[in-house]
Parts: structure tokens; C-alpha cells; sequence
């Protein structure tokens, strides 16, 4: 007999708006003792108020929302697990209810619509009773196709959304009436739909083509992999498999030494293989934006995972284009706000908003860098023909890296465990993959909304450590084959693991989140964070140990037959709802024809404004989100993480969000890494459809080449498609950009594409029934083996005086203004494109690498979006150096400016440019002298001596920054997004202080057969942990491996043998308790873990550190600053929410404070970049008696400071909001210590964003790398 116990929650200052948290109990009720006990949990901050009894009084307008009867929330799931390793175990279920006092001039229902997500939440008109919706499933039906022929199977289709056509009606008619002779379950014609749709199939991608009659000699499919075909090259993995992969070489990797159990780490050498995978998940994301992205992300991180028996992630990517987001009271001039809105979907500034913030939020939690991507908004109308991502484009990619004895996926043998991990089924992700290839607008509001997921980062990353510890069992690894599961979930996922040797599974081991699903939902639909696995039989009790200890569910479906049947077994009521023959479902599919006919241009002559000035030209264009800032995303996501990023987004001395590319080292201890780029040119792709390919490669060829590859022939592409896929001649366009774009321009350049994805139903219906073309977008993304991580140049300028600015190009005399950001900002297309030719390219390329290699180039930035005069502006801006641009005499200042021809700008000190254009004449690459750096705060244009632009830096980048300022405004506190904008003291040169000599660790001491130990905890949640162990290793201790779970079941009984224990960043538990509570909770709650931490913190010869999530850990366990196990919440700090109320990812300043604490010894008052990540860093205290005491007793370490030095309260200088900029605690004995930026994540040079050069030159080591070594050496002098 369950119950339900009620607790309500508000915060001060906040009258019109409470939580009520609905407490499932598995017994007849909570005695008062124990509730007393949740209230403490639910105190998750200074200022909340926890009572049994609301708080508003009856009759008041109040309305209520909160999640659906039968979906427990992540967040429920994250609070029943620590409440019960606090010794809760009668709690089954903990969701929050909002509660809102409604405005007396508005109706409650209304007030209420915007503020609940309709897929998972509703509005309750009372409390609710009961935390089960009571409803029986709905039962599996049989479907009359022997009576009643294709008639009954399109009635199913209609009601489910199957999209099946004519052909694929009369297939499965066929299929049952002839071959198989009975009738189908709706199950059974639901997985057949699924695994037969375009999304899973890409059936599209193999239809035959006819252009204006004739019938063409490759799919589209034959067009991007000829290439391949001819010369796969260095590829390990091509167009199969769930990513592909490339030869990269011997990588030390960093692992336990015995995965699966508390172990140290260890170095392991591995052969490794690059990794690669770039998916989009548009439709989802156009309906619901942050879940859409959310799950976009974490699918595509699924992908990296389930590569070959299991791949590593390094670093990701994200690109997002929607139509324009005419921001309210900021309408730029060439949007219109009164363009019909998209029927039933959310609108572009909505999308803009929420899928970013989607994304960058799963990524956080799942502890996984997101490194570059893109940003586009376009809405025209050409000839009548309304154009603009109607239907959003969300992209995710990843790149990683897998052990090449992992390559190839084990075949599915009779015997072998059919296995899942992952999180329980919900009815959520329903018909995704047909649901995803119809166009939006094509579906009902219902169906649309139902084939949306619904992510839970956390199960993401209990279910990457259980695989991540396969991986690191090398040889043997007990994963035989491994998928993800996505669009038709366990039927496709299952399908696909058995496919050529046939599977019986039990359908009620599934374990369900909603006991009133049906038998067709469980088994169609695409509920998240969840992988199909083979496993031979006698390695089963071996992973699922690997599992438990991570606390990743586990569910053994069944077995392989080697019968070729898929057969679904209901245990409920023994009858059977699927059973079919694998090969006769899938080969019997008819094949597509495309048939198209050749379409008129949709281009026209481009009508500039008479008299145009280039004020005029960059007051527009640089207020256009693809190139303006990009800070209002940038600085929202963990972009250090992992511990091992060598570039991303944020480059210069001012942290300007302008970077090219991404590159990260594949190991802590190796130089050897990875990089990627991303190209994409939709407008000039409607243009001329190859050109606007060509482009697309090009510009991810330019943006890769400031980073010193192995060879040109190991970069290799993943090409995603997005089209609108309609026969009025988009197929006809698509066609020959798949022909001229990527086979014959690939095969002439020597690249060859090994994989991608497409998405062929871009387009939707707007408000009034007109149909809205997504533009004709090729988004290439390359990556390549990098062999030395550090031999890389940005785009920011380097020197103040005494260098040139080259252009360099393919033919410096065509300035073609068709496609162009210029173009789109007047509302037009132009006519004649940019485009370019595979030879010249690659000497181009060829010649910025030698330049990169040869130590020439100082910086280098490539023509693109916005033209020479951007990339002009942003190099000045990133490096805050004035340039003097020179325009030849003959040609038009205009087109010479904002053409977006490819190529780039090189940066060469003035004693080395003879050397430059020896390079450059030699390779046969066209360049020309088009600046100097000067003095001067501005940027200044002439033309044969007559001025045409002056503008200061301060001006430009306001301008820059301008679009980016106001969606700023609407995602953070205002005030700060104020602050930042408005910052006078933006262009200071950041002043970094080394008051002692950093040295590399010393090779005695790293190969020490006797070393100090130190225990790396983690929990659920903890995604901090690898690059922590690194850390401490590099400066000779031996880190262990030891989650709380080894703690609390006894697998590791004694913390007694270790010399320190550390915290490190992550989200733990998701911090549904607070920031850092839930763990700190389980320790103070939980007997055996109390007494362990307990006897640890009273031992004088220990140290404890925490960082980031841990920082937080430290202080809710009140070890710091007031080293106690019961902490006063009358005088113990905390660290909140950020005053911004967002999540900060900021390359800081610090100073090293003379404090206590150990592990600064010999580094007071320097002042170094550090990295900083954090949402909740916000130091706390509950008086300023408190701060005067600990700064009287030396207990403050660290502090943010202004670029000049000074200890600040300033944002973004100071992320947080702290006071006086305190961001580093430690107790009175100076060896527990709590911080929130991360030291961790910079043990090597190349890891730092940004170091003055003249200081970088001076060191031998990283500055960072000294904390560590001060613990070292006081554990050995104790």
C-alpha cells in the first residue's frame, strides 16, 4: 500500500510561486522523525523555506503543473537513488510540482500554457493522489490484412503515423498474405514501418534517379561513396558502423589497472583510430527545442560510444540554423517580423534559446567538451517561394578515438546474450523515424510531439562509464557487438544487433518507467540513453558486475537464434507480438525512383543601395548571427573538460568566441591528437548547387589548415545533407551537388568522405498553408590526425607593429558577391556564386601548413561568412591590435570586401615575409599585401590613400557583439549581460605573474616503485574523474580509481591507505539536492560512509581536495573551511547559483592569495589562467563576520582578478558572482582544500587558452602543475 507524504517549498523574496514535492512512499506512511529528515534535503538553499502545508490559502488563483502520472522525471530518479543510500529505501519516486499564484488580470490556464513542456507535464487542476496514472495498456492487435488487404494496413499507418506509400503498402500486403499467410500484430506493421522508413534506411539515398528523363549511373548514395571506393586511404571504418574511424598511431592511453574494480591507473599503450560521427535531429528540435537538442547530442554521443565493440569521445560539435530571430524591440532591418509563424512548431528566437541551452546542458553533465560548430539564420522569399529553416536544423557531431583491436564488431552467433542498458521505457520518442522523414506541418500536433525524446544525461553517463571500462579492458572487452538505440528503439536496436542470424527476446524485461504502456509502445518507441548489446554467455556475470558498479541498469532480453527470425515473446500472457523473417521484411523492399525535371535559377542580378559605404555594408552584416559573436552559446558550455582540449571556440587574450577548428590531444602524456572543422554555405547552395558544396569543403578546409596535420590524405569527411527533398527541382540540385560537390571534387582534391547523414524532408507549412524550404544545406566537417598538438596558430593578431597581412586565394580578382552575408542582409541571393577548383585548394592548404610548420605564420584566419572585411575585423578583434587595410586601386571596395572567395589572411612578422613569398610563389598560391598591424585601437581601409572606413576596435566589436548582447540579455541575468557588453575595460591586455619556476615532475619521481596514493571518488554524476587522476599521476602520486559504491559495499573498506582523497567536477547526483548536497548527503547520512570520511578527516597526515562539483561536496560536508563533519549552518559557506543565473564557461585570471593552504606553498601572489565551468560557484557566506574571520586566519587561497590584477566582484572576470572574488577555501590546517576553477584541466602548456607568448617562451612546464607537486612533496615529508 503506497502513499504519498507532501512538502511544500518557497524561497524568500519570491511570494507568488511555491514547489510541492510529492513524496512516493512504498508504505502506508513516513513517521514524523523521518519527514523531519526529507525537509533537511529539500533545503537546498540560503532563503528556502520547507513546510508540510502550502503556503498560499484557499481560494487564491493558483494553478499547478508538474510532470504526468506515469513519467518519472530524471530528477525523481537521481533523488530516490541518494535518498536511498541515506536509508530512504521506502521512496519510489520524489517529483516537484510548481505552483503558481496566478495575476488577477489574466486567466490561470492561460498564465499557465507557458510554463509547462505539454510532452511530459500537465496541469493539475488539485493535488494529486496517487503517483500512478491507474490506466491498463492498451492490448496488441491484430490486424485483418487477409480480409481486408492493404485497406487495414493504411488505417494503421493513418493512425500511427507510419507514412508508408503505395509500394511499401502493397509489400507488406504481400509479405503477409502470400508469404507468411496470416494476419500482422500492430506491432509487428509498426516495426516493419520503422525499420523501412527513409530515417532508418535511407532508402532515398538508394532509389534509382531520373533527371529530365533519362536515368542517371549513380544513386545518390554511389555519388558520395565513389570517392571512398577508389581510394578509402587511411580509413579504418567507412559508411557502416555507428561512426567512422581513421589510422592515427601508438596513443598512451590512462586507464585502471584492473577496470571494473577499485584500481590505480595506469598507462597503457594502445594503436589508436580517430573516431567520427555528425548526425542532426531537426525534427524533434523544431517542436520541442531543448529536449530535441538535448537528445540530439546525447544520440550522437551514443553513436561515439557504440563504434566498433566501443569507442571514446574526445570533444563535440554543434551547429544550429533557424529563420530570422527578430528579437523583440531589436529587429535588425532585413527581418520580418510578420512572416506567417510555422504551424504547431516553436519559433526561430524560442529554438535559438532553448536548443543551445539543450545541448550545452547535456553535454555539461555527461562531461564532454563541445568545441566548435555553427550558428545561421535565413528567411527569404525568391519568386514567391518562402525560404528559411522552417524546419530547424540542429546538428551534433563527436569525435573520438577507439583501440584498433575493437574495429570490427563481433558477427551475432546462436548462444550470444541479447542485453540492453539504459533507462526504463516511457512512451516518449514514439515513431520517431517515420516521424522524422515527413516534412513539418505533415503530421499531426500528436504524433509530431510524440515521436520527440526525452534525455537523461545522467543515465548517459552511468551507461558511457559501464562501456568506457569495457574499453579498457583491451583484449578483453566482453562487449561482442554493440548499437545504439534510436528511431523505432528496441525493435530497430535488436533487428539490427541480430540481423544476419535471427533473435528471440522476452519483451517484460524491459524494465518500464509507466506500467500502462502497451506492448507496441515498449517495443517502438525511442526512450533515451539506452544501447543493445551481444555478450557471449560466459562473460555475462562479468559486465554486469562492471554495471552494478556503476549503477548502469542491466536487462538480458534473450538470446541469438540463428534462425533469421526477430520473435517478441510476451511472458504477461505467453502470446507472441512479433515474429518475422528478417531478410524477406528488408530485401523485399521496393526500391524508390526519384524522377525530377531541371528547375529555373533561383538567383537574380544583386541590387546594392546606391552609394553603399562600408560603414553601411558592416553595421549589417556584422549584427547577422553567422557573423557576429557567438558568445551568447560559447560561454554556456564546458569547453575544458576531459582535461586534454588544446583549442576551441575562445582564443586571444580577450577570449573572443572567433576560433577555426578544434583539436584535441588524444592522451595526457602524448602530443599526438585530433582535429575537426566544420564548413557550410547554404545560401550559396541554392545558388548553384556544386559550387555551394565545393564551398562548403573549402571553407573546412581553410578553417583546419592554421593546425599542423600528418598528411593531406588523412583528412577525411563526414557530409550531412539536409534538403527539402521536394520533386520541383531540389532532387535535381541535390544531384548535381553530390556529383560535382563530392565525387568528382573529391576525388580531383584526394579526400574522400567516409561517412555522414541527411535529413531529406526539410521543409514545413506555415500559419497560413504555405509551404517554407529549409535552404540547401552540405555541412562538411573534416578531421584529421594531428602530431603535435602544440604546432598550431589562431586567428588572433600577435604583433602590434611590425607585421603584414597576406591574402591569400585562388584568384585574387574575383570578388563574386552571389550567396554572400552582404546578399542575405538585403534580402537577396545575388546571382553568380564563389567556387573553386581542387588543385588550387590544395596548394593553398599545402601552403598555410608549411607556413604553420616552418614557425612563419603568427596567426591565420580564413575568408568566409562575411568576407575580407570580417575576417579582417575579427583577427584585429581577437588579438586587440589595429590594422592599416590597403584596397588595390582597381577594383570596387565592396565586392573586394565582402566577396567570401575562399581563402584566408596570414599574419608574417615583416623580417620573415620574404621567406613567406618564397613558400607562397613556389606552391604557385596567389597573394597580395591587404594590411599591417599598427598601434592603434581602429581598423582603417584606404584605397590609393583616400580613406574609406574608420572605426575604432571599441566600436566594431560592440557591433559584433551586438545580436549576441541581446539574446544575452534574454538567457542570463540582464545586468550581467549588461556589464559584459558595456565592460570599459575590455581591451586590457591580460597581466600574468609566475612568481616561481615551474618544473616538469622529475623522472626519479615519476618512476618512484613506492608512491603517496590518492584516492579519485566519484559518484553518479562525477564526469571529473580521468582528468583528475592525470593530474595528480603527472606529479608523481598513484591515483585510484574509487566510486562510492566501492565505499558503501565494502569493496574498498578503509580509506586509511590513502595519503588524500579528492572530490572532483562533475554533476553529482545531478545536484537535485543543491549543488553538491546530494553527495555530501549520502556521506553524512549513510552509517559506514560517515564513519569512513569521519576517521579520514581527523588523521593530520591527510590532505583532501575538492574542485568544482567537489569544491561544493567539500563545503556541504563542512570540511571546509571549519574541517567538520557537522557543519553550522549558521557560519558554514556555500557555494550558489551564479549571479549571471547561467552556467559560466570562462577562461579566468586568478590570484594566488598567501593562505594556509598547502598546495599553493611558493606560488603566493601569482597570477595565472585558469579555467572555470561551473553553474553554482558562487561563494555564499551566511555573514560577513564569517568572511572577516577566514580571511583574518589566511583560510582564503584564491581569488578572481581584473586583467590588471586586482581582486574583482566584476563580470565576467569574476563568472560567479563571489565576494571580493573568492573562489578557493581551506581549512585552519591548510590541507583540505575547496576550489571551483580547475588546475586539473591545464597540466600542460598547450592546454592553456591563452599565455602570453613572451611568458610562454620562459616556461618549462605548466604553472598548475605545481599544486600538485606541493601535495606530493608534503605526503612524502609526512
Amino acid at each position: 500500500m503506497s502513499s504519498i507524504v507532501r512538502l511544500f517549498r518557497t524561497m524568500s523574496g519570491v511570494p507568488d510561486f511555491e514547489e510541492c514535492f510529492c513524496i512516493g512512499i512504498a508504505t502506508a506512511g513516513l513517521d514524523v522523525r523521518r519527514l523531519l529528515g526529507l525537509e533537511e534535503f529539500l533545503q537546498e538553499l540560503p532563503g528556502h523555506c520547507v513546510h508540510p502545508e502550502s503556503v498560499f490559502k484557499p481560494g487564491e488563483r493558483v494553478g499547478m503543473v508538474g510532470p504526468k502520472p506515469m513519467f518519472q522525471t530524471a530528477l525523481s530518479s537521481s533523488r530516490v537513488s541518494a535518498l536511498r543510500e541515506c536509508g530512504y529505501g521506502e521512496v519510489f519516486r520524489v517529483e516537484c510540482f510548481r505552483r503558481y499564484r496566478a495575476p488577477q488580470d489574466c486567466d490561470p490556464q492561460e498564465f499557465l500554457a507557458a510554463r509547462f513542456d505539454r510532452m511530459t507535464e500537465c496541469i493539475y487542476p488539485d493535488y494529486i493522489t496517487a503517483l500512478e496514472s491507474g490506466a491498463a495498456p492498451e492490448p496488441v492487435q491484430v490486424v485483418p490484412v487477409l480480409s481486408e488487404g492493404v485497406a487495414a494496413i493504411e488505417r494503421v499507418s493513418t493512425k500511427l503515423g507510419l507514412g508508408m506509400d503505395a509500394r511499401d503498402l502493397q509489400h507488406v500486403c504481400e509479405l503477409f498474405r502470400r508469404t507468411l499467410k496470416r494476419n500482422p500484430t500492430d506491432v509487428e506493421l509498426f516495426q516493419i514501418a520503422q525499420l523501412a522508413s527513409d530515417h532508418s534506411r535511407h532508402r532515398r539515398w538508394g532509389a534509382k534517379v531520373i533527371l529530365d528523363g533519362q536515368e542517371m549511373p549513380y544513386t545518390l548514395m554511389g555519388l558520395v561513396r565513389e570517392p571512398y571506393r577508389l581510394k578509402p586511404g587511411s580509413s579504418r571504418i567507412g559508411f557502416k558502423d555507428n561512426a567512422s574511424a581513421i589510422v592515427i598511431g601508438e596513443v598512451t592511453w590512462f586507464v585502471p589497472a584492473r577496470p571494473g574494480h577499485p584500481s590505480h591507473y595506469a598507462t597503457v599503450h594502445v594503436y589508436a583510430n580517430g573516431t567520427c560521427t555528425v548526425e542532426t535531429h531537426n525534427h524533434p528540435t523544431m517542436f520541442c527545442p531543448y529536449p530535441g537538442a538535448a537528445t540530439g547530442i546525447g544520440g550522437c554521443y551514443r553513436d561515439g560510444f557504440a563504434v566498433g565493440r566501443g569507442g571514446l569521445i574526445l570533444f563535440s560539435s554543434a551547429g544550429f540554423s533557424t529563420q530570422d530571430l527578430c528579437i523583440p524591440g531589436h529587429t535588425l532591418p532585413w527581418e520580418n517580423p510578420g512572416a506567417a509563424p510555422i504551424a504547431g512548431a516553436a519559433q526561430a528566437l524560442q529554438i535559438m534559446r532553448e536548443a543551445p541551452a539543450g545541448t550545452w546542458d547535456y553535454g555539461n553533465r555527461t562531461g564532454i567538451p563541445v568545441l566548435y560548430g555553427f550558428t545561421r539564420t535565413v528567411q527569404l522569399d525568391l519568386g514567391g517561394q518562402r525560404w528559411g529553416y522552417g524546419k530547424t536544423l540542429m546538428l551534433a557531431g563527436n569525435v573520438g578515438q577507439m583501440n584498433d583491436i575493437h574495429v570490427d564488431k563481433q558477427r551475432a552467433e546462436r548462444g550470444m546474450k541479447i542485453i540492453q542498458i539504459g533507462g526504463p521505457a516511457y512512451r516518449i520518442g514514439f515513431g520517431g523515424g517515420t516521424a522524422s522523414s515527413q516534412g513539418g506541418g505533415e503530421l499531426s500536433r500528436d504524433v509530431a510531439f510524440s515521436s520527440v525524446q526525452r534525455g537523461d544525461a545522467m543515465m548517459g553517463l552511468v551507461t558511457r562509464a559501464a562501456i568506457e571500462t569495457c574499453v579498457a579492458l583491451g583484449d578483453r572487452n566482453p562487449i561482442a557487438s554493440i548499437h545504439d538505440q534510436g528511431a523505432a528503439g528496441p525493435a530497430n536496436v535488436n533487428t539490427e544487433l541480430v540481423e544476419q542470424a535471427g533473435g528471440r527476446i522476452n519483451i517484460r524485461k524491459i524494465r518500464l518507467g509507466d506500467a500502462s504502456l502497451s506492448v507496441l509502445v515498449i517495443w517502438g518507441a525511442e526512450y533515451q540513453e539506452r544501447y543493445g548489446i551481444l555478450i557471449w554467455e560466459d562473460r555475462l556475470d562479468e559486465f554486469c558486475a562492471i554495471c552494478e558498479r556503476e549503477e548502469c541498469p542491466v536487462e538480458i532480453l534473450g538470446e541469438v537464434t540463428g534462425d533469421g527470425r526477430i520473435v517478441v515473446e510476451d511472458s504477461s500472457d505467453n502470446t507472441t507480438p512479433v515474429d518475422l523473417p528478417i531478410k524477406e521484411v528488408l530485401s523485399g523492399l521496393p526500391q524508390w525512383v526519384i524522377e525530377d525535371t531541371t528547375p529555373r535559377s533561383l538567383g537574380s542580378p544583386l541590387v546594392l543601395p546606391e552609394m553603399l559605404t562600408i560603414q553601411q555594408a558592416a553595421e549589417r552584416v556584422l549584427r547577422l548571427p553567422a557573423v557576429g559573436s557567438k558568445g551568447f552559446q560559447v560561454h554556456r558550455v564546458d569547453r575544458s573538460v576531459g582535461g586534454r582540449v588544446v583549442l576551441q571556440q575562445a582564443i586571444g587574450p580577450y577570449q573572443l568566441p572567433i576560433g577555426d577548428c578544434a583539436v584535441s590531444a588524444l592522451s595526457f602524456f602524448d602530443r599526438v591528437g585530433i582535429a575537426s572543422s566544420i564548413g557550410e554555405q547554404p545560401t550559396k547552395t541554392m545558388l548553384n548547387s556544386p559550387a555551394g558544396v565545393r564551398m562548403a569543403i573549402a571553407e573546412a578546409l581553410l578553417n583546419i589548415a592554421g593546425v599542423a596535420v600528418s598528411r593531406f590524405e588523412d583528412i577525411k569527411m563526414q557530409g550531412n545533407v539536409m534538403w527539402p527533398g521536394t520533386t520541383d527541382g531540389d532532387m535535381v540540385r541535390l544531384y548535381r551537388a553530390l556529383d560535382g560537390g563530392v565525387r568528382q571534387f573529391l576525388t580531383a582534391l584526394g579526400i574522400v568522405e567516409d561517412g555522414g547523414k541527411d535529413s531529406m524532408s526539410m521543409r514545413a507549412k506555415d500559419a497560413k498553408g504555405r509551404t517554407v524550404k529549409s535552404p540547401h544545406t552540405f555541412v562538411a566537417t573534416l578531421y584529421a590526425p594531428v602530431p603535435d598538438v602544440a604546432c598550431v596558430v589562431t586567428p588572433d593578431l600577435k604583433l602590434r607593429s611590425g607585421s603584414t597581412l597576406l591574402l591569400l586565394g585562388l584568384d585574387l580578382d574575383a570578388h563574386r558577391l552571389g550567396g554572400s552575408v552582404l546578399a542575405q542582409v538585403y534580402n537577396q541571393l545575388g546571382d553568380e556564386c564563389p567556387d573553386v577548383d581542387a588543385e588550387p585548394l590544395r596548394a593553398l592548404f599545402c601552403a598555410v601548413q608549411e607556413l604553420v610548420r616552418v614557425g612563419i605564420a603568427e596567426s591565420w584566419h580564413d575568408r568566409s561568412d562575411g568576407g575580407l572585411f570580417t575576417t579582417l575585423v575579427e583577427m584585429a578583434l581577437a588579438g586587440g591590435i589595429g590594422l592599416d587595410v590597403a584596397i588595390p586601386g582597381d577594383v570596387d571596395p565592396i565586392p573586394f570586401l565582402f566577396a567570401e572567395e575562399a581563402g584566408g589572411v596570414v599574419e608574417v612578422r615583416n623580417e620573415r615575409l620574404n621567406r613567406a613569398l618564397e613558400i607562397l610563389a613556389r606552391l604557385g598560391v596567389a597573394h597580395s599585401t591587404v594590411a599591417a598591424s599598427t598601434e592603434f585601437l581602429d581598423v582603417v581601409i584606404t584605397q590609393e590613400r583616400r580613406p574609406l572606413f574608420l572605426m575604432s576596435l571599441d566600436k566594431l566589436r560592440k557591433l559584433w557583439e551586438e545580436t549576441s548582447f541581446h539574446m544575452n540579455e534574454l538567457n542570463v541575468n540582464p545586468d550581467c549581460a549588461e556589464e559584459e557588453y558595456r565592460n570599459p575595460d575590455c581591451w586590457t591586455v591580460p597581466r600574468y605573474l609566475v612568481g616561481f619556476e615551474p618544473k616538469p615532475t622529475a623522472p626519479a619521481v615519476l618512476g618512484a616503485a613506492e608512491k603517496p596514493q590518492v584516492a579519485i571518488l566519484r559518484t553518479t554524476g562525477t564526469n571529473g574523474q580521468l582528468e583528475m587522476a592525470a593530474y595528480f599521476h603527472l606529479a608523481g602520486f598513484e591515483a585510484v580509481d574509487v566510486a562510492m559504491s566501492d565505499l558503501a559495499q565494502g569493496r574498498v573498506a578503509t580509506l586509511d591507505g590513502f595519503h588524500g582523497v579528492v572530490f572532483p567536477g562533475g554533476f553529482a547526483d545531478s545536484d537535485v539536492f543543491g549543488a553538491g548536497r546530494g553527495w555530501a548527503l549520502r556521506i553524512q547520512r549513510n552509517t559506514r560512509l560517515h564513519d569512513l570520511f569521519a576517521a579520514f578527516l581527523e588523521s593530520e597526515d591527510m590532505f583532501s581536495l575538492g574542485v568544482c562539483n567537489g569544491c561544493q561536496v567539500m563545503a556541504a560536508l563542512g570540511w571546509v573551511p571549519f574541517g567538520t563533519m557537522s557543519p553550522d549552518p549558521e557560519t558554514q559557506p556555500l557555494f550558489i547559483r551564479n549571479t549571471s543565473e547561467a552556467f559560466e564557461s570562462r577562461w579566468s585570471q586568478v590570484r594566488i592569495l598567501n593562505s594556509r593552504a598547502i598546495m599553493f606553498r611558493g606560488m603566493e601572489d601569482s597570477v595565472l589562467g585558469i579555467p572555470s565551468a561551473h553553474g553554482e560557484g558562487r561563494l555564499w557566506l551566511p555573514s560577513s563576520a564569517v568572511g572577516e574571520q577566514l580571511w583574518r586566519q589566511q583560510q582564503v587561497a584564491m581569488s578572481y582578478v581584473t586583467p590588471d590584477g586586482h581582486a574583482t566582484e566584476q563580470y565576467p572576470y569574476n563568472p560567479n558572482g563571489s565576494h571580493r572574488g573568492w573562489t578557493a577555501l581551506c581549512d585552519e590546517s591548510g590541507r583540505h582544500v575547496a576550489m571551483m576553477p580547475h588546475p586539473e584541466r591545464v597540466p600542460r602548456l598547450y592546454n592553456w587558452q591563452y599565455i602570453p607568448p613572451e611568458l610562454k617562451e620562459k616556461l618549462e612546464a605548466s604553472p598548475w602543475l605545481r599544486t600538485a607537486q606541493n601535495l606530493y612533496n608534503w605526503c612524502c615529508g609526512n
